[in-house]
């Protein structure tokens, strides 16, 4: 499943996906040439906490003005 916000903040794209079988949520941050700028991996004590790190990301890039891009 592929999502774009229509909010944009300096060209900066975030992708962030979600690994349940490993509780693990990436967040990519990459510029307008998809050029990747850094990259954050959070934790989660279980695959429902992953869960909710995955949609507190993506709320929080979103509020911030960024262009979103969720690969799932």
């Amino acid at each position: 499943m592929l999502y774009k916000t229509s909010c944009n903040k300096r060209n900066n794209i975030i992708r962030i996906s979600l690994n349940t079988s490993k509780k693990r949520v990436i967040k990519s941050l990459y510029s307008k040439d998809n050029q990747l700028i850094y990259q954050q991996y959070y934790f989660g004590n279980s695959k429902y906490h992953a869960g909710q790190l995955y949609l507190e990301n993506i709320e929080k890039c979103y509020n911030q003005g960024y262009t979103i891009t969720k690969c799932i």
